[in-house]
């Protein structure tokens, strides 16, 4: 029964919780139950009250909401006027088309309405509201810096304001409202970091504004009534990042654990950029012998990510029109690596397809782009704009900005105040348009508080070198693939990934700089050679292999040492990345001395390369200097302070030890700030007896103590007071403790001596802050050079043993060089590979490459007969043969075997000897060139050209399929010209891939001494089901491809069979047809017809400057 009445209660209990509902009660669901459980009758009086109140209070509401939403007479007329359109749009016949639906019409109306406030909101100068002092610095701020994206320090928070709020809610996804002046959005300080970063890559330049005075040394001066002044602390771009204000301290040193846990941290943040330090090797590239292995790395960090921050230059563009050169532009380019402190320069004449800006682009690899000349405006030059659409294709993600110099020269003066007495002399011999060029460069510089790098010694050099550097052409950059892969071009599968087993950024950077400017002085290619074969010995024996993996691993966990040298040189290196630098030095001379001491290398001449780069690793001078930096410093301190934009602004307190007698003599000032502070830290500890006595029924003898309060709203000296006492009234309470009971004030007294503790806490800040700029100058000045020439030595000691790692794989051997005696007589050069394999596919393939040898400008048999003794030399190879038979792949694998043995690289072959190149230039592939309107032909021949000017006897070089972008007999006649051109005046080492077999069938029988003719064998599978299939076999064999096998690779990719069918049909006929025509001739397209059409004077003028203006090469027709 009980449960029957406690059932029939709940049911009423829910019904009645119903009811009131729907009447509108709004007392608490579980009073309500209560009260219904204990005294129903109650509860229905007070149910009908509440209903007679809540209809009183739903009328008033009623009048509220009419009253609220009544249309002013202005929005009704807007309302009307929409609503007409609305009508009149909905009245057509395509109405379903230009209308989804009324609420994407309301949306309209909403945006249209907002872009109007908008635009009221971002404009920074209102004209119709007063300005509070605050905005009238944020619009002095955006009138001097109206291109910086700006954070203004107000607070606790960075602020943004007008345009920059709106890109700033874009870019970050904070929330952007309206203020009462302009739009804004803000952050805390603790996220400054990730703010600037993220918007640095997102293309803006991006200033900081702080406050440089505080509350406390406000409240002492005479402007404690006026707005804090405020200043552009920092300046911030892609380029200049990594040189500028730190804006996240690094850790001190790095390891595995620390890598994954800041990558863990990376993706929650949504990062784009890790500080990762630590990283292995990305590529992974197995060693098949049993020597120590290229370890692989699970990481966030890709392949791309990781070159991509090793470089970050600033490219600065001028050029010039020269009319009466035809169609050549002046152009001077000079890159600036403003973390590093590299600068290089170019001054050349281009032509309209800027090959040669294309070559130095792809070298620089910028991030950042300074136009400085031939452009802006309505002047803009013609040039400007094909440079631009160049730059613009090359690097869509660099930022652009253009130069507003207007320095056309510089006096002997300027010179020497811009670029310092080291580097005057050397400036004042360029080109006035290169003057102008680095002038504008430091111009943009200034405010960034980086030019100085100008001014370092040695530090601008030539971007070219051509007496000691190979030419490398763009064409052979980017289809040779060396720094991307021509897939997806990323940096996975490229000639630099497979190299680039370095420890260290900088070892990285110095391969990527190798890479793009191999050499050509053979005493500098041996030298590296030798060091290679010297750390390989190492690596193979297990007394010296500990020493080699000491110096491995202070590589690997060791800071960015070349750019903390710089950055203390623009004065804004951190105390913690500072220390961890000078611990390197320390530590890595001290491993570069043990490794001096090993058994192998004691047996090498003290003068070796090896010995010379681990001698500038040790030397006395530079760890001399290191100590004394580290002595003057507390590295407790050092390593637990940020010392960052972000930080608070005592991170530098207690930097300085006291007991050094060099930081008494240097900053006197600072130690007489610390003093002060402690004579007011004194004087707040002497108030505490008098305090105590001051509190009635105290306890006789009691000691009062100073405590603090954390958090947001946190207080200092305060005093705790059981809550039982009474203080005096003028006590000011802040907070209280029940648990402890007790109660915490503030004095009178010591607030008024906390006044005068704050600023001296805030002068002794400051005076640290300027201690440590002026430290950071003085080690500049007196020992940049020598720590400069340490990071250098160690980033090539660190290249060098990625070298040796890569020549411990299986197949690779030590290139020979010819010597002067067994050159040439005509001064040719020579290449002869022995099972050469193409070294990124045979790393990936890993023993499934087919090795081919080759053969150029050296004796060669006369016969198919190997015991044949006559013996003749042979500067082209010609190669046909069916479509994926590996044709364009031997071809790459020449000139990339070519490109390592002149870096100083092991290269993967059997054997290798070559001549010295002085360039090695490619032409691949089938693509237009949009950004420069050429089409696909077009681009061929202007390659094409740009190789028959450029190339020499001591060149090599590539020809893939040339012709293949017109006509058959056009495409013949101009391949069979050009391939003549290189083997009979040029007399350079060429290959040439073509698919025109008559041609090589004429050069076989008209030029047997200076071509080989051989194609990639293959055989014919037993497939039932496509008997027209055959396997490549990817060895060469010497002679012509009697045919392409087009139709097979048509199979392969799935043309249907009906097609085939017909095409084969077609195939077979046109071949017929062919070799009828042939029959009556013994020359297709052959020499005869090419040379009488070149000597030919009047009457086939038309063809002779149709063919000048593709090729460029022939002399003018008189």
């Amino acid at each position: 029964m009980d449960d029957d009445v406690n059932d029939d209660e709940e049911k009423q209990r829910r019904k009645r919780s119903v009811d009131f509902e729907e009447e509108g009660v709004k007392e608490e669901k579980s009073s309500r139950d209560d009260d219904c459980a204990a005294q129903p009758e109650t509860n229905n009086k007070r149910a009908k009250i509440g209903f007679e109140e809540e209809e009183e209070d739903k009328e008033e509401d009623k009048e509220k909401d009419n009253k609220k939403f009544t249309i002013p007479e202005r929005d009704s007329k807007l309302r009307e006027r929409f609503n007409a359109k609305l009508v009149a749009k909905a009245t057509t016949t395509t109405s379903t088309l230009n209308i989804r639906g009324r609420g994407h019409a309301f949306k309209k109306q909403r945006e249209e309405e907002d872009e109007i406030n908008d635009e009221k909101l971002d404009e920074i100068e209102p004209r119709d509201k007063k300005l509070t002092p605050l905005e009238a610095q944020v619009r002095d701020f955006k009138r001097k810096y109206p291109s910086v994206l700006l954070l203004f320090e107000v607070g606790y928070k960075f602020h943004f304001y007008g345009k920059d709020a709106r890109k700033a809610a874009e870019t970050l996804n904070v929330f952007a409202y309206p203020g009462k002046t302009w739009l804004q959005a803000s952050g805390p300080v603790h996220r400054l970091a990730v703010y600037v970063r993220r918007l640095v890559n997102a293309g803006h330049k991006v200033g900081v504004v702080r406050q440089t005075e505080t509350a406390a040394l406000k409240a002492e001066g005479s402007t404690k009534g006026s707005v804090f002044t405020r200043e552009l602390v920092a300046l911030y771009t892609k380029a200049t990042m990594d040189a500028g204000v730190s804006i996240a301290a690094e850790p001190a040193h790095t390891n595995n654990e620390s890598d994954e846990a800041q990558k863990a941290v990376d993706i929650i943040e949504n990062k784009t950029d890790r500080e990762g330090e630590g990283d292995e090797d990305l590529q992974g590239v197995v060693i098949t012998n049993n020597h120590r292995k290229s370890s692989t790395t699970t990481s966030n960090i890709t392949a791309d990510e990781q070159q991509h921050r090793l470089s970050n230059y600033l490219l600065c563009i001028s050029e010039e029109k020269k009319s009466e050169r035809g169609n050549k532009d002046e152009i001077a380019l000079v890159a600036i690596e403003t973390s590093v402190g590299n600068i290089y320069y170019s001054h050349f004449e281009d032509d309209s397809s800027r090959s040669r800006l294309e070559s130095a682009l792809l070298k620089i690899s910028p991030c950042e782009i300074l136009f400085a000349g031939g452009g802006g405006g309505e002047e803009e030059s013609s040039s400007s704009k094909e440079t631009k659409r160049l730059v613009s294709a090359l690097f869509p993600d660099a930022r652009v900005e253009q130069s507003t110099s207007s320095v056309s020269s510089l006096s002997k003066a300027e010179i020497d105040e811009y670029f310092g007495s080291n580097n005057s002399e050397k400036v004042a011999g360029l080109p006035r348009l290169l003057i102008a060029t680095l002038a504008a460069a430091r111009e943009y510089l200034v405010p960034f508080k980086l030019e100085n790098v100008l001014k370092l010694s040695k530090a601008i050099k030539p971007l070219d070198d051509f007496q000691s550097e190979m030419i490398l052409s763009p064409n052979a950059i980017r289809q040779l693939e060396i720094f991307r892969n021509s897939d997806d071009g990323s940096f996975t599968g490229s000639l630099l990934w497979l190299i680039d087993h370095a420890k260290s950024k900088a070892g990285s950077r110095e391969l990527s700089r190798w890479v793009s400017r191999p050499l050509r002085d053979r005493a500098e290619i041996e030298n590296r050679l030798s060091a290679i074969e010297t750390l390989r010995s190492v690596n193979s024996a297990p007394t010296s292999v500990l020493a080699l993996e000491k110096l491995e691993k202070i590589l690997r966990t060791a800071p960015d040492v070349e750019r903390v040298v710089a950055r203390a040189h623009h004065l804004n290196a951190t105390p913690a990345e500072f220390v961890a630098a000078m611990q390197f030095f320390l530590s890595f001379g001290a491993a570069c001395v043990e490794m001096q001491h090993s058994a192998l290398l004691n047996q090498n001449d003290e003068k070796s390369p090896l010995n010379e780069l681990l001698s500038a690793c040790a030397d006395e001078a530079t760890l001399r200097a290191c100590t004394k930096a580290l002595n003057a410093l507390d590295l407790t301190v050092a390593n637990s302070r940020a010392g960052n934009l972000g930080c608070s602004r005592d991170a530098y307190v207690g930097l300085f030890l006291r007991e050094n007698e060099d930081n008494q003599k240097q900053f006197p000032e600072m130690f007489r700030a610390h003093d002060n502070l402690e004579k007011s830290k004194a004087t707040m500890d002497a108030l505490l007896p008098d305090l105590a006595a001051q509190i009635p029924g105290i306890i006789k003898g009691a000691k009062l103590s100073y405590t603090s309060v954390g958090g947001a709203s946190g207080a200092e000296y305060l005093i705790e007071v059981g809550d039982k006492l009474k203080p005096p009234n003028d006590w000011i309470k802040v907070s209280a403790n029940k648990s402890k009971k007790v109660i915490r004030y503030h004095p009178p007294i010591v607030l008024e001596n906390m006044k005068s503790l704050d600023a001296n806490s805030e002068r002794l800040a400051l005076a640290c802050e300027d201690a440590w700029k002026s430290f950071l100058k003085e080690f500049s000045r007196v020992s940049y050079g020598e720590c400069r020439q340490a990071a250098k030595a160690a980033a090539k000691i660190d290249a060098l043993n990625a070298l040796a790692i890569l020549s411990m794989n299986d197949g690779y051997c030590r290139p020979e060089f010819f010597k002067e005696e067994e050159e040439n007589e005509d001064g040719t050069a020579r290449i002869e590979i022995v099972e050469g394999r193409h070294p990124t596919l045979d790393a990936k393939m890993v023993d499934k490459f087919v090795p081919n040898s080759a053969s150029l400008g050296g004796a060669q048999s006369s016969g198919e007969s190997r015991n044949d003794s006559t013996r003749r030399r042979r500067r082209a190879m010609i190669l046909t043969g069916p479509n994926m038979g590996g044709k364009s792949c031997f071809a790459r694998q020449v000139a990339l075997i070519a490109i390592l043995a002149h870096i100083g690289s092991f290269v993967p072959a059997k054997s290798c000897r070559l001549s010295v190149l002085d360039g090695i230039y490619t032409r691949a592939g089938a693509a237009d060139n949009l950004a420069l309107g050429q089409s696909t032909f077009f681009q061929e021949m202007s390659e094409t050209s740009a190789i028959l000017k450029s190339c020499t006897k001591k060149s090599l070089v590539v020809l893939d399929e040339l012709g293949r972008g017109t006509s058959t007999t056009d495409g013949i006649a101009l391949a069979t010209a050009t391939l003549r051109m290189l083997v009979e005046k040029v007399q350079c080492a060429t290959v040439f891939v073509t698919h025109f077999s008559n041609l090589a069938k004429q050069f076989k029988e008209s030029n047997a001494d200076e071509v080989f003719c051989c194609f990639p064998s293959h055989m014919k599978t037993n497939d039932e089901k496509d008997s027209k299939r055959i396997a490549f076999l990817y060895t060469l064999e010497e002679g012509v491809a009697h045919r392409s096998f087009g139709l097979n690779v048509a199979s392969m990719a799935g043309i249907p069979e009906k097609v085939l069918e017909v095409a084969e049909v077609k195939s077979l006929a046109f071949e017929e047809k062919s070799s009828r025509k042939s029959a009556g001739s013994d020359e297709v397209v052959g020499d005869k017809m090419i040379r009488d059409a070149l000597l030919l004077e009047s009457s086939n003028i038309a063809q002779i400057k149709e063919t000048q203006r593709a090729l460029r090469f022939f002399a003018p027709v008189k």
